[in-house]
């Protein structure tokens, strides 16, 4: 499996497909499907934003890699997390 999404993401794929790919093939979404948990729901939407912040991110920087969708949501949400200090 990590063989195979390796080689979509050197090929090119759009990194909110490759991100969808992961979870689904991975079989993360499934377990927590089956989980039937309220904290397990809440992952889920979690996930699922990731996936739509990530074709978000596909929509605005069509040449953009997973490592800078990974690094512009690291800052993301390091500029959260000061923020909320300031506020405290």
């Amino acid at each position: 499996t990590m063989q195979r999404l390796k080689e979509r993401l050197d090929g090119g794929v759009p990194v909110g497909d490759l991100v969808e790919e992961l979870l689904n093939e991975t079989g993360y979404i499934e377990a927590l499907k089956a989980e039937r948990t309220i904290e397990a729901q809440g992952r889920l939407e979690n996930l699922e934003e990731l996936v739509h912040v990530a074709r978000e991110y596909d929509a605005t920087n069509p040449e953009g890699t997973l490592d800078e969708f990974l690094q512009q949501i690291a800052l993301l949400a390091d500029a959260d997390t000061i923020r909320e200090l300031a506020v405290a």
